[in-house]
Order: C-alpha cells, then structure tokens, then sequence
C-alpha cells in the first residue's frame, strides 16, 4: 500500500506541485489581508500619564489597572488640552488623557477633565 502511495506521488509530483502553489498565495493573501485590517482598526488607550519623553516623543499611560504601555507619536499627532491645541510637552505626569490609535499609529492626545 505504501509502495503505490509513494508511485502515485512520484508520478504525479508535477500536479500536485502546480495545485499547491495557489493555495499557499491565498493563504498568504489571507493572513496579510487579517494583519492588515487589525492594524487599521481604531482603538483608545484611556489612563494617566506616568512620563513624558518630548524629545523621544513618548508617552507612558498608566490604565485603571495599573498596567502601563508606551506609545510613540509623531509630527501627526494632534494633541489636545481644554479644547486647544497643545504640546506633548504640555503634559503632566497624573493628567487623564485619551490615546486614539489608527492601526499602530497614534492619531490624537486628549487631556481629559479630571474626575472626583
């Protein structure tokens, strides 16, 4: 039995080569199309910051449970404080901001009212 399946494959190598082929690039169309969309989704970040790195343009946000993650804006990022536009500089350790991704890049900073 195993002689004829391995005849059958060394016969038929050359089908079997050309039938693997399209389904190894749908695969991989559909694997890349998956990343894609997950890094063009919109997401929010909400906490405090914990540092500001205005000469690595970094933000450190610190969330409800404590974790903490690091974001990295870029000349693109719109920063807002009271409505106006503002600086990475102008935030505080302790403000209450609102981080919007677009995929993994940072969008916009928001400095959020502080609750009581």
């Amino acid at each position: 039995m195993l002689n004829k399946v391995v005849g059958y494959i060394a016969q038929h190598t050359r089908e079997i080569s050309l039938l693997a082929l399209p389904l190894a690039v749908v695969l991989a169309v559909a694997t890349v199309s998956q990343e894609a969309a997950a890094q063009t989704g919109t997401t929010t970040l909400t906490g405090t910051v914990a540092k500001v790195d205005s000469i690595g343009m970094k933000l450190t946000v610190k969330d409800s449970a404590n974790k903490e993650e690091t974001v990295t804006l870029d000349s693109a990022t719109k920063i807002k404080r009271d409505g106006k536009d503002a600086k990475l500089g102008d935030l505080k350790e302790g403000d209450n901001v609102t981080v919007t991704r677009q995929g993994t890049k940072v969008s916009s900073v928001e400095v959020t009212p502080k609750t009581s």
